[in-house]
């Protein structure tokens, strides 16, 4: 949540305690007015702004992953990512709501790479409850032939699979030898709401695991090329 300090009246007000999204970050406009807030929502990290009284809160950018907003003259600067492409720096005109890279420093490293499409997919979960996940594709996907899948299981649980380059668990690294690879956002994610994180506590092994096997299970139903029998599973920490 974030709040206001009234230093003067010695009160603290919430700003935020509507909305039902966890902020990581904020910084305030050159006027002092607005605030620029960072938050998970539904797999991606997403741009907001909100006034400083607590009125007028929007999304205004909300594609990939974002972080380090900074607050610029009538520019908000800020490092942006997404599952097929490394962080660049991005600038954001806040009332069209377009952004343009500022730097282009993995262009002819990407080049180089050859990348499967990665894609959103939604299902029912545990308590038949819509769940996302991220399914990467091996680089020249034919559903004509057969691929093994792989359930990449992030670790937290109070966190987020993302629509990001991330490093450590690179859905492309495992694409390039030939699995289609799954992100389940599972019961006890980020990003979907309070009652979604909190929801599996007394359920900590059962939920996440259900929503897990139902997203092999859609997947392997809905998605020519899958093999299921030739499934796997991967992860660290809680994953």
């Amino acid at each position: 949540r974030l709040w206001r300090r009234d230093l003067s009246a010695d009160t603290s007000v919430p700003l935020t305690d509507s909305l039902d999204l966890s902020f990581d970050e904020h910084e305030f406009s050159p006027d002092g007015r607005t605030l620029y807030l960072v938050a998970e929502e539904r797999g991606r990290v997403a741009l907001f702004r909100i006034g400083s009284d607590g009125k007028g809160f929007s999304r205004i950018y909300g594609e990939g992953t974002s972080a380090g907003i900074r607050a610029r003259g009538s520019a908000i600067v800020f490092v942006n990512e997404n599952a097929a492409r490394p962080g660049e720096l991005f600038a954001l005109d806040p009332v069209k709501g377009t952004a343009r890279a500022l730097t282009h420093f993995n262009d002819a490293l990407t080049a180089r790479l050859d990348l499967g499409k990665t894609e959103s997919r939604e299902f029912a979960g545990a308590e038949g409850d819509r769940v996302q996940m991220w399914v990467t594709y091996p680089p020249g996907f034919d559903p004509a032939k057969k691929y093994p899948l792989v359930q990449v299981l992030h670790g937290g649980p109070w966190t987020m699979a993302r629509d990001d380059f991330f490093l450590r668990w690179n859905p492309h690294v495992f694409a390039a030898s030939g699995y289609v690879v799954a992100r389940v956002n599972r019961h006890g994610s980020t990003g979907f709401g309070e009652a979604f994180a909190r929801s599996i506590d007394l359920h900590w092994g059962d939920r996440p695991m259900a929503d897990v096997l139902a997203g092999t299970a859609e997947l392997v139903a809905n998605v020519p090329g899958i093999d299921g029998d030739r499934v796997a599973a991967a992860g660290a920490s809680y994953g």
